[in-house]
C-alpha cells in the first residue's frame, strides 16, 4: 500500500494482531454458530465461573477451541443458585434463534440476565467496532498499548446523536460502559502450538481484549463503581484509560488496516444489528498468514455495494 497526497489522518495505517483478529472472529462467534455451546456455571477449586465454549471448526484442521469465561467469585450464594436454574432452563430451549430473546426477557434478576447476555453476545458488532476504533486511536496518538479517551469524544466518533441540551443520552453512555466491561471482564483462553528449542509444545493462552486501567470523573466528588454500573445498567465514567492486551503479537503476525477501512459511524450503532461489511473484513484479515503472502507482493481488500 502506498501513501498519496490525498491521505488524511483518518487513513493512517494501524496494526492489529492476527491473534486478536482470530479472537474477534472465532472466540466472538454468536450463538447462531453451530460450534458455540450454551453457557454453563462451573466451580473449580473454590472458584466459580460462567463459561462458554466455541468448539474447533471441524472443517479447519488448524483451528483450535476457544473458551470465554467470566469470574463469579463475588456472586452471592443465592444468585449462584438462580444462575444455575436459569442456565438449566436455557439448555431446554429447542431453538436459540427464536427463543433467546424471550428467554432473557423472562429472567427476573437483572444481574443474572446481564451476565448471561454478556457472555452470549461477547464481541458483538458494536464491540468489534469499538475495539478497532481503540486500536486506530492508539496508532493515531502513538500511545503504544495504552490509550485514553473522553467518553463524549468517543460517543461522537462512534456516531451517537446528541440531545437538545448538547449531552449524550444516558442509555448510550451506559451502553458504552457495559461494552468496555464486557471486553475486559470476559477472559478468553485457547491453545497455540509453539516451537521451542526444536521441540513442538502447546501454550495455553489466557487473554482479555482490553483492561480498564483507570477512569476519570468530572465534577468530582461523586461515587462510581465500575462493576456495579455495568450490572445495574446505569452509569458511565467521563474518561477511560484502557490497556490493549493484543498490541504485541508474540507470534509476530499483524495485519495493517487503513483508517478509513473501518466505518465506526454506524446508523444502527446503538443496537446489535450486525455489520456484515466489517465482519467480513475482520474474518478475511484473520485468515491471512505469512505463509499465504509472497515477499514484495501485497493483497488489497476492498468492498463494493451489493444491490439485490
Amino acid at each position: 500500500m502506498t501513501a498519496t497526497s490525498r491521505a488524511t489522518s483518518e487513513e493512517l495505517l494501524f496494526a492489529v494482531s492476527s491473534q486478536l483478529l482470530g479472537v474477534l472472529t472465532r472466540a466472538g462467534a454468536s450463538m447462531r454458530n453451530p460450534d458455540v455451546e450454551p453457557p454453563t456455571a462451573l466451580q473449580e477449586k473454590g472458584a466459580r465461573f460462567l463459561e462458554e465454549r466455541i468448539k474447533a471448526d471441524p472443517q479447519d484442521p488448524n483451528e483450535v477451541e476457544y473458551v470465554r469465561r467470566i469470574s463469579l467469585d463475588d456472586l452471592s450464594a443465592e444468585k449462584w443458585e438462580i444462575l444455575k436454574q436459569e442456565l438449566a432452563r436455557l439448555q431446554s430451549l429447542t431453538s436459540l434463534d427464536t427463543g433467546l430473546s424471550n428467554f432473557l426477557d423472562k429472567i427476573p434478576d437483572e444481574q443474572i440476565r446481564r451476565l448471561i447476555y454478556m457472555i452470549m453476545t461477547f464481541c458483538n458488532p458494536r464491540q468489534r467496532i469499538l475495539v478497532l476504533h481503540m486500536y486506530r486511536e492508539a496508532a493515531r496518538k502513538k500511545s503504544g498499548s495504552r490509550v485514553f479517551f473522553n467518553t463524549n469524544d468517543l460517543l461522537q466518533a462512534l456516531g451517537y446523536a446528541k440531545q437538545e441540551d448538547g449531552s449524550f443520552p444516558s442509555r448510550c453512555r451506559s451502553q458504552l460502559h457495559r461494552d468496555l466491561m464486557a471486553l475486559g471482564s470476559t477472559k478468553v483462553y485457547y491453545n497455540r502450538p509453539i516451537q521451542l528449542g526444536g521441540r513442538k509444545r502447546t501454550k495455553l493462552m489466557f487473554r482479555s481484549i482490553v483492561r480498564i486501567r483507570d477512569v476519570y470523573l468530572d465534577n468530582a466528588p461523586r461515587k462510581f463503581d465500575l462493576v456495579r454500573a455495568a450490572e445495574d445498567g446505569y452509569g458511565c465514567a467521563d474518561g477511560y484509560t484502557v490497556e490493549l492486551e493484543f498490541i504485541d503479537d508474540e507470534d509476530g503476525g499483524v495485519v495493517l488496516f487503513a483508517g478509513s477501512v473501518v466505518d465506526v459511524k454506524q446508523k444502527a450503532f446503538a443496537h446489535t444489528t450486525d455489520d456484515y461489511a466489517t465482519k467480513l473484513k475482520i474474518y478475511l484479515a484473520s485468515r491471512l498468514s505469512q505463509k499465504s503472502l509472497v515477499d514484495g507482493k501485497y493483497l488489497d481488500l476492498s468492498h463494493y455495494p451489493i444491490f439485490v
